[in-house]
């Protein structure tokens, strides 16, 4: 869903231009389509862009805590996981049971 559509326009003084871009910048034109404007400064700093981007420098490592020790159990049982949406569910896996427990 991206449009592709542009235009150029011209205007007379610096003024009614500022005040176009006022009035027009982030208008909505249904509920999927908001109306964008760039001038041409902003186009001319996003051309600027080098073809190369920076090399990214990853932050020095630091050890947290074992985030997984809660699948640790003493009985050496297995889990089955359930995930939908936001909810999660953990199920017990015990042999000789015949209903998963929460």
């Amino acid at each position: 869903g991206l449009s592709k559509g542009f235009a150029f326009v011209e205007y007379q003084t610096r003024e009614a231009a500022a005040e176009a871009l006022k009035q027009t910048q982030g208008y909505k034109l249904d509920k999927n389509h908001t109306f964008q404007v760039n001038t041409f400064v902003e186009v001319e700093e996003y051309m600027a862009v080098p073809e190369e981007a920076p090399a990214i420098v990853p932050p020095e490592y630091q050890q947290n805590e074992d985030l997984g020790s809660w699948l640790l159990d003493e009985k050496a049982r297995d889990q089955y996981v359930t995930r939908w949406a936001e909810m999660t569910e953990v199920y017990w896996n015990e042999p000789g049971q015949d209903k998963l427990e929460p």
